[in-house]
Formats: structure tokens, C-alpha cells, sequence
């Protein structure tokens, strides 16, 4: 790390917790959706023909490697939440009251907001998600 790197690191601490509280939640539920939905489409028709009977030793029991998925994407997503919150808190406790200081303290304030928003948006989908495990039948169970 160079000392000009160092400098704007250190004039905007908790910049990288900001940048994955951005990144972070929006991953998790799409690593959520993606990974469920594969898994799914595997075990309901992997060729032209839908499954009647689970595909398998240790399929009957689905559903906890779905919650397992769930939960992981969710904490992902819940520590995206929190980068923002002890990231604003940090900087609130770093800085001076100086002009300069406000304004960096609205951008923070504001990046901490948008990261709390989108974590939260996301955990809720993800676990609008994981009800769906308990309350929609799988495949082969709509027909036996």
C-alpha cells in the first residue's frame, strides 16, 4: 500500500465495510437464488421426464440442505447489514466537527443508510425464501 493510499484510508475509515454492505447483501441473495434454484431444478427433472420419487440417498431430506443454503446466504447478507453500522459509528467517533468533517460525515451517513436499506431489503427476500421451503410442497410430493 503506497503512503497516498494510506492517507485516504485513514481520512475514511470503514470505506471497504461501506463498499461490502453495497456489494455483499445484493450477492447473497442472488448466491441464494442461484444455488437453490440449480439444486431444485436438479432434483425435480434433470432430463426430459419430471421425477416422481426423490433422486437418491439423501434427497428425501432436501429441504435442510436448502435451509443450510438459506441461512448461510442470510448471515452474508445480516453481516452486510452491520458493516454499516459499526462503519458510521467509527467514523462518527473519528471525526472533529469541521467543515470538512460534516460533509465526509453526510457521505458516510449516507452510504451507511443506502448499505442498511439494501441488507435489509435482501434479508427479508431471503427469508420470503426460506418460508417457501416449509409451505410449498416439492416436486415429487404435489404428485404422490
Amino acid at each position: 500500500m503506497t503512503t497516498d493510499q494510506a492517507d485516504r484510508s485513514s481520512d475514511h475509515p470503514g470505506a471497504d465495510a461501506l463498499l461490502f454492505s453495497l456489494v455483499a447483501a445484493p450477492a447473497g441473495w442472488i448466491a441464494q437464488l442461484v444455488i437453490t434454484y440449480g439444486l431444485a431444478s436438479y432434483a425435480c427433472q434433470p432430463s426430459a421426464a419430471s421425477r416422481l420419487r426423490p433422486p437418491g440417498f439423501g434427497w428425501a431430506d432436501e429441504h435442510w440442505l436448502f435451509l443450510a443454503v438459506n441461512l448461510a446466504c442470510l448471515a452474508i447478507t445480516i453481516g452486510a447489514g452491520i458493516a454499516p453500522w459499526r462503519a458510521q459509528r467509527a467514523h462518527t467517533r473519528s471525526t472533529t466537527a469541521g467543515a470538512g468533517e460534516r460533509k465526509t460525515a453526510g457521505h458516510v451517513r449516507f452510504l451507511a443508510v443506502c448499505g442498511l436499506m439494501a441488507s435489509g431489503g435482501f434479508a427479508i427476500a431471503i427469508a420470503f425464501d426460506t418460508l417457501e421451503l416449509f409451505t410449498v410442497p416439492a416436486c415429487w410430493r404435489i404428485i404422490g
